[in-house]
C-alpha cells in the first residue's frame, strides 16, 4: 500500500484535472471536483495522516475489483482464444492429443523414432 501523501497527491491531481475539464466543457461538477482536489492536495502536504482511512478504503476497493474483474478477464481470454480453436479442430476432426480409445490396440505407448542421445555432457 502506498503512502498517504502519494494517495493525496494522486487524488488531488485527478480531481483537479476533472475540474479543469468540467470548466472547459461546461460541466456542472467542476466546483465540487476543484474543492475536493484542493482539499486532497492540502491534506497531502499538511496533514497526510488524515488520508490514512481513505487510502485504506481505496486499497480495499481495488482488491475487491481485482477479485471480480480478474476471473472475468481470464474467462474472456479463454473463451476468445481456446474455444474457437477447439471448435475448428472438432469440425476438421483433428485429435492432436490422440485421446480416442481403440480396443484393438495393445498399448498406447509411442515408440521412439530417434536414438537417445548421450546425457553425460549436456552443457
Amino acid at each position: 500500500m502506498g503512502s498517504e501523501r502519494n494517495f493525496g497527491i494522486v487524488f488531488g491531481a485527478v480531481f483537479s484535472i476533472f475540474a479543469v475539464l468540467g470548466l472547459a466543457y461546461g460541466g456542472w461538477y467542476w466546483p465540487f471536483a476543484a474543492v475536493f482536489g484542493l482539499v486532497c492536495l492540502v491534506l497531502a502536504f499538511v496533514f497526510p495522516e488524515a488520508l490514512r482511512i481513505p487510502n485504506r478504503v481505496w486499497f480495499r476497493f481495488g482488491q475487491l475489483l481485482h477479485s471480480v474483474i480478474s476471473p472475468v478477464v481470464m474467462f474472456l481470454v479463454f473463451a476468445i482464444t481456446f474455444v474457437p480453436i477447439g471448435i475448428v479442430f472438432r469440425l476438421r476432426r483433428k485429435d492432436l492429443l490422440e485421446q480416442g480409445f481403440d480396443r484393438k490396440k495393445i498399448s498406447y505407448w509411442n515408440e521412439r523414432t530417434e536414438p537417445q542421445g548421450n546425457m553425460s555432457r549436456q552443457f
